[in-house]
């Protein structure tokens, strides 16, 4: 039944080849499947956002938006039934922590972990989120052969071993979609920096 509620929230799942590292577990050529969205609403919001995010980095002549290009969207469900969605950073390394996405996707260059707060029983194993990231992010690999080594002599700091990935935690905005059927009804922006927020209704 959860299966059936993942495709209706507006993802269909489409496949391509791609080539992965081979380092333990992770195979090369991984038959990868990647989601899209079907939501108009929904991926021009999630891109509007990064661009926001990149105009921030712009002010202060930074030029390596890749820190901000990542993100964690989850999904709720409010008791009228209407989708809640909040859009952020994922803060890099901080993705591999648990609980992990679901699946990750991706619009362009813009990739995004996807969770559903009221059900973590599904979660991506760390070596399949290196399959799909590792093109973009390079440096995951690298990050992934020091965190395999650190498991192996300290199996339980399993936080320990998380540490190896390199992490990047940006206090941003971050916003609140809400969903009735595919339409827009409502956003909220949340800017942690000041602890304000705003609020915009389109019903």
């Amino acid at each position: 039944m959860k299966i059936i509620v993942f495709l209706l929230i507006g993802c269909s799942l489409g496949c391509s080849n791609h080539s992965s590292f081979n380092q333990d577990n992770v195979t090369t050529d991984v038959y990868n499947c990647y989601p899209e969205i079907t939501n108009k609403e929904l991926k021009e919001s999630i891109i509007q956002y990064v661009n926001e995010r990149v105009s921030e980095y712009q002010a202060y002549n930074l030029t390596d938006y890749k820190e901000i290009k990542l993100l964690k969207i989850t999904l709720s469900i409010h008791k009228n039934g209407n989708k809640i969605y909040t859009i952020r950073e994922s803060g890099l390394g901080r993705i591999f922590n648990a609980p992990r996405p679901i699946f990750i996707g991706s619009i362009g260059d813009i990739y995004f972990g996807f969770y559903n707060q009221d059900n973590q029983d599904f979660q991506m194993s760390i070596e399949s989120m290196i399959n799909v990231l590792g093109k973009d992010y390079p440096f995951f690999k690298t990050d992934y052969e020091e965190y395999q080594k650190r498991l192996k002599k300290f199996p339980q700091y399993i936080g320990y071993a998380l540490a190896a990935f390199e992490t990047f935690i940006y206090e941003g905005d971050y916003w609140i979609l809400e969903f009735s059927g595919n339409k827009l009804v409502s956003k909220t922006i949340i800017m942690e920096m000041n602890g304000t927020k705003q609020e915009f209704r389109y019903d």
